[in-house]
């Protein structure tokens, strides 16, 4: 049994397209929160426009793989104080590993 975020970062992974030319993993507008700050809101936490960071759900805990990032929105030429957020998984930018059995250690994605 998945829990409700899982679903519906499943959802928005198969409802949105590429935004920066990689596989992108989801990409959609936070819930609409009354709050006094620029930027964008997941699961209750505040990042600013410009910001990165790797989401974390319970309970598979921090998606090391996968970068969010929160990006202005402009409408009419008005730029909005609620921003996008779009993630996408960074794996395929991993190197390819040098060795023969290559271990990949605990919080890191290559």
């Amino acid at each position: 049994h998945r829990s409700p975020s899982v679903v519906l970062w499943i959802i928005f992974v198969l409802a949105v397209g590429n935004v920066y030319g990689l596989p992108p993993l989801v990409g959609h507008e936070t819930k609409v929160i009354i709050q006094d700050r620029p930027g964008c809101y997941m699961d209750g936490t505040y990042y600013p426009f410009g910001a990165r960071w790797n989401p974390l759900f319970e309970p598979q805990g921090l998606m090391v793989c996968i970068m969010c990032q929160c990006l202005v929105v402009e409408k009419k030429g008005i730029l909005q104080t609620k921003g996008y957020i779009t993630c996408r998984n960074i794996k395929d930018l991993c190197p390819e590993p040098e060795c023969d059995h290559p271990v990949l250690k605990p919080g890191k994605c290559c």
